[in-house]
């Protein structure tokens, strides 16, 4: 059991970058752009962690594309 990242998303460099460190992905599954992300990676699932007024667009958007929100 578990989960695998296959990719991560934010807008701030600086923190795209810790985050990108701490999960060892490459640099072409790190998006600062959302809608890139979605369009782009093919993932079953998607964690939102963001703050809480983004939730609800960026779970639509997922849910349109298929995924399991958490």
């Amino acid at each position: 059991a578990g989960y695998q990242p296959v990719a991560l998303c934010d807008a701030v460099p600086a923190h795209l970058a810790a985050a990108r460190a701490l999960t060892g992905l490459g640099e072409a599954a790190c998006f600062s752009d959302f809608a890139t992300m979605l369009a782009t990676v093919p993932a079953d699932a998607l964690v939102i962690c963001t703050p809480t007024p983004t939730h609800v667009p960026m779970a639509r958007a997922a849910l349109a594309h298929g995924l399991a929100v958490l």
